[in-house]
This record gives structure tokens, sequence and C-alpha cells, in this order.
């Protein structure tokens, strides 16, 4: 356990069972979340959208709880709620007045170990979730953001959207719901992390009420090559949908996962990212929008996951008859357009300000915690003093460092596009 006078901490049971809390007593709220550390990169083949969809009948009962009563327990105590099936976890969340923890502890947890899976409702929800994937499947950034991780890598799952697909839900039944539950959601593959108004000790005795003790091997978690090395499979990619009068520009390179182990070269990084694509100061906005009028939306930023592998992304929403100009220009622009010193200190002070703002809330704190700690147990002195430890590192961020990392990272060779056109 870290020092009594640090304000996050983690107890680690007998049994493997994280839990993670950073106390804030200025704010009136808690967020509360347990995780498990699988997700749809796990679908077998032919049950794609296998977690996905347990995800979603976790909430259709429980062996104390009907539907009903989840659902007014619901509207009842939490402020907002949510689950999410990532590609190596699935997390349970909500924030509630500081008041509540022992309603949420109850509810989530309960939600998390205890859910029943009624035969009657699994049609149903495969119709729900039939739904999303059309919803998903119309939603042109989406199909941009997954058309380009196929043109990066060859067979990481970030290849692969999480919500499934018809066939696999087909062969979903409430036996491989109930299998799947008794071997992930155990103790030494759970994390449950709250942030806001607190008491450490106070988790800890309820999580202990509700998740008994209870031994088990650890789920074996699979690893999948990052593929940094490689080039794209192919450099551009075209799909025309009818129906559009816009075209969607997704260019992005793979970058090393290591940036986001250390600070210093995170900051390096942020920083890069803000100058070329964030802003109305960056270079994409004003080579592409303000002097040319070529675009409405420009943006850019990293994506991916620590233990798959990470991306920077720039996006870009252009008339059709400027996708061309576009794609032959972001390259150039992104790879030799000179960087401006002046520009440098702005978006390393606008950055530090936002960073500094954003880290006075629940929502942050947990978020970053999820992000940080997942796959690390007894790392949580990564965090603490966390703000101050962020505000030396980006405010030591040299205009040459910014350089370099671009002169290392960004390379023609490495840049993929995917297009979506009318």
């Amino acid at each position: 356990m870290s020092k009594r006078n640090n304000t996050l901490l983690e107890y680690i049971r007998p049994d493997g069972l994280r839990i993670i809390t950073k106390r804030m007593p200025y704010t009136k709220t808690l967020k509360f979340g347990v995780i498990t550390r699988v997700g749809s990169a796990y679908d077998d083949a032919d049950k794609h959208g296998q977690f996905h969809f347990f995800e979603h009948m976790a909430f259709k009962g429980t062996s104390t709880k009907s539907q009903q009563e989840i659902n007014r327990l619901r509207e009842r105590y939490l402020l907002s709620h949510n689950a999410t099936t990532g590609q190596l976890e699935t997390q349970y969340f909500a924030s509630v007045p500081a008041n509540r923890l022992k309603e949420v502890c109850d509810l989530i947890l309960d939600i998390y170990q205890n859910s029943v899976f009624p035969e009657d409702e699994i049609q149903r929800e495969k119709e729900v979730v039939l739904n999303e994937i059309a919803r998903n499947k119309d939603n042109d950034h989406r199909q941009a953001y997954f058309g380009l991780c196929q043109l990066l890598w060859k067979s990481n799952a970030l290849r692969k959207p999480g919500t499934g697909s018809k066939e696999g839900l087909d062969n979903i039944s409430r036996d491989l719901l109930i299998s799947t539950r008794d071997k992930w959601h155990v103790p030494n593959n759970t994390i449950v992390i709250v942030a806001g108004k607190l008491v450490h000790e106070d988790v800890i005795n309820l999580v202990n009420q509700y998740i008994p003790l209870k031994y088990s091997a650890l789920p074996y978690h699979r690893h999948w090559e990052d593929e940094i090395n490689d080039d794209p499979l192919i450099k551009i990619n075209y799909v025309k949908k009818p129906d559009r009068n816009k075209a969607i520009i997704y260019s992005g390179l793979k970058i090393p996962v290591s940036i986001y182990s250390d600070l210093r070269q995170l900051g390096v990084f942020h920083i890069m990212v803000k100058m070329l694509a964030q802003g109305t100061t960056s270079i994409l906005w004003n080579e592409i929008r303000e002097k040319r009028g070529f675009a409405y939306t420009v943006n850019g930023g990293g994506f991916g996951h620590e233990r798959l592998g990470k991306g920077l992304v720039f996006q870009i929403e252009s008339l059709p008859n400027r996708v061309s100009d576009i794609c032959s220009m972001v390259p150039e622009i992104i790879v030799d357009y000179k960087l401006d010193p002046d520009k440098f200190t702005n978006s390393k002070e606008a950055l530090l300000d936002r960073f500094r703002i954003s880290m006075q809330d629940p929502e942050s704190w947990y978020d970053e915690i999820e992000e940080t700690l997942l796959w690390h147990p007894n790392s949580t002195n990564k965090l603490n003093s966390y703000l101050s430890k962020i505000m030396k590192s980006y405010s030591a961020v040299t205009f040459d460092e910014v350089v370099e990392m671009r002169e290392r990272l960004i390379r023609p060779e490495k840049i993929a596009t995917f297009v979506i056109t009318p």
C-alpha cells in the first residue's frame, strides 16, 4: 500500500482483487467503476461480439435484482452511468453523490458478478445490438478509423471493431455468457477504481462485503505484436458511399508504445501533435482550412492501446473535389513544414493550463487511473503527485525535442490514408 499521506492508494487482496482510490475531499461526488481485464480482442472467431453482448446482457437481472429493480435503482441513485467493452477490458461505472457509495457498490458489483442472463431477453437484446452495429456502419468517422487501422496493422486486434456481427451474435448462447462470467469475472482479474470524496478503508470494506474472497488461477492474457517496424499494408484506400456530400480523410501512422510510459516523452508528443493538428494555430488548420478553405474540420491525436499498439491520426472533412489535393498535402505538411518556436511556447502553455484544470474532477482522475494503472499492480506511485510531475515534465520540454521527435517518428513511408467519399 502507498504512504498514508498520499491521496491515491491501492490495496491488493490476498486473492488478487485490486482496489484503487483517489481521495478528493473538496468534491461532492465520486465515480465508481469495476473493470475486468478482458474485451473484444478475445472474441472467438465465430462469435464476433461475444464480450460486447455479455456487457449488454449483464443489466438484464441478477440473482438478487430483477431488470426492473436495476432500472429503478439506476434512475434513483446514479447521476450518470454506463458500461463499455474495450478491446482488452470491460468496465461498469457510475457517478453518484458522495454519500451514495453503498448504493453504487451494491448495484454495480451485483451486476458485475451475479447477472443471470435470462433466456427470454437474449434474442431481444441481440436485435438491440444489431441496431448498434447498423448505426456504427453508418458512422463514417468510425469506418474511417477502423479502415486506417486495417491499413496500418496486419493482424493486431486494433483492426477489429468490437460491436460484433450478426453471424457472431447467432452463435452466442446463455451457456456461453455464464461460462464467460465464471472464467473472467474473478477477483484476480478484477480492478475496482473509485475517485472522489471518499475514505479508502470504507471502499475496501464495502467491496469486501460484495465480492467475497475467491482464489482462482489467473486467466491467460494474450499478447499481440505491435508491428511498429512494419510499413503500412496499403498506402491509401478509397471507399465510396452513396448519399454523401462530404469526404472523410484519415491519415495516420504507428508510433512506439514507449512514448506513453515516459512523462517527458509524452509531453513532447502532445505538444508536437497540438502544433501539427490541434487548434486554430496548428499547421494543418492554417494550411488546409485558413489559407485554402479546403476543409471545415481539421484535427489530430493519438489512439490505440498500451498492450496492443499506438498510433497518430489526422482527421479532415472536405468536399469530394478536394480529396486528391488534401491526400497529397497532409503527408508533406506533417513531415516537412517548418515548426514555429513561438507557436511551440503557446501550445505548451495551453496544454499545461488545460491539464491543470482537467485534473480537478473525479471523472478525469478515474480515467487517468484506468489508463495508467490498469495493467500495473502496486504502481500508484506513478500517479501520486501526478499533476506536479506533469507540470514539471511538460514545462521542461524544449522546442528542439519536438523537432527531433517529428523527424524520428513521422516519415512518409510510415503514413497511410483511408478515405470515404461519395
